[in-house]
């Protein structure tokens, strides 16, 4: 995966992966694996577990869906701070009486302004995941950590993926 590209059309996300795989996002309540990542609901947005889980299963990119209260804190309280942890890319879709839109989340270090948010050119977005690969080499923490016994327990706290 070098690029992932999100265009909103109305209520439709459609996620292109490499200018090449294009995939229709429906939006999650809860959370959903896909070829691409996982898609999830607002509510479990803000489990840390599922960003983490993410990562060590290897899926790069969490697609958001949930309503938008005009409070850009329950923001951070979702995706930011799991993106952050696990060097992850989001996209935030939010439906509002006034209108749609996306919102990409990114390590602070790939945005130009260092909030770690991309605003999209009207309602598309495209982020380059070689560069979030670059930044997961610098981190230690990942290196440090038991991903083996983490995915042993961890898998059985999220809904809907296959347990062995």
């Amino acid at each position: 995966m070098g690029t992932i590209s999100a265009e909103l059309d109305g209520e439709q996300l459609y996620i292109t992966v490499d200018d090449s795989s294009v995939f229709l996002v429906d939006p999650e309540h809860d959370v959903r694996e896909e070829p691409w990542g996982f898609a999830i609901g607002h509510k479990s947005a803000m489990d840390m577990s599922v960003y983490r889980y993410a990562r060590y299963v290897g899926k790069n990119l969490i697609v958001c869906f949930g309503p938008w209260n005009g409070n850009s804190f329950e923001l951070f309280n979702r995706t930011w701070i799991g993106v952050q942890e696990n060097q992850l890319v989001a996209i935030e879709v939010f439906f509002h009486e006034e209108g749609n839109f996306i919102v990409g989340i990114v390590p602070v270090e790939l945005s130009p302004d260092r909030t770690g948010i991309i605003q999209p050119l009207e309602s598309s977005l495209s982020i380059s995941m070689n560069a979030v690969y670059e930044i997961r080499a610098k981190y230690m923490l990942p290196k440090l950590m038991n991903t083996d016994l983490y995915l042993k327990y961890e898998r059985y706290l999220l809904e809907g993926l296959n347990h062995d």
